[in-house]
């Protein structure tokens, strides 16, 4: 007896909206050096429209470098329904240390949580995209949870909306 494990669609899903329920956001510098910090988020697809991607993982990161600014305003305005676009603006972040449960050692130790992006839900559009061989979702744009999006697929011909105008 043979058994097809079927590992095409691990890593993504076909490009859409899904919800997403946030487990983890890390705020920490990358291993490589550099010194742009970012949240690195680890999220599950709930309540899919399509079952069999009910629960699968989705890894992002947000980066506070200044080419990403406009991406981080829309993924902190998704989350809090406010407008994030004024100087000064802060978010407060709570340290851990590597005896913290929390702590998650594939990252740089300085590591933060933030009480603002754990455990919520947030809709995200997801997009196939290729990395080193194999095929990801990743996400290419940040919404409310608020009922505004309709959840699902997208095909080749349906509308996605972009950001360029928001880059002035």
């Amino acid at each position: 007896m043979e058994i097809d494990l079927n590992f095409g669609d691990v890593y993504t899903a076909p490009n859409g909206y899904y919800r997403l329920h946030i487990e983890k956001a890390r705020y920490c510098f990358p291993k490589n050096g550099s010194n742009v910090p970012q949240i690195n988020l680890q999220a599950d697809i709930v309540d899919s429209p399509v079952e069999a991607f009910e629960g699968r993982t989705i890894f992002a990161t947000v980066s506070f470098s200044k080419k990403a600014k406009i991406f981080m305003t829309r993924y902190l305005e998704a989350l809090t329904g406010e407008e994030w676009r004024e100087d000064g603006m802060s978010i407060k972040v709570n340290p851990l240390d590597e005896s913290d449960e929390e702590f998650d050692p594939e990252f740089e130790p300085g590591q933060f949580t933030n009480p603002l992006m754990d455990d919520v839900t947030i809709v995200a559009l997801l997009e196939a995209d290729e990395y080193e061989g194999r095929v990801n979702a990743k996400v290419r744009g940040w919404f409310p949870d608020d009922g505004s999006i309709t959840l699902g697929e997208i095909g080749d011909d349906d509308e996605v909306p972009t950001f360029s105008e928001d880059t002035e």
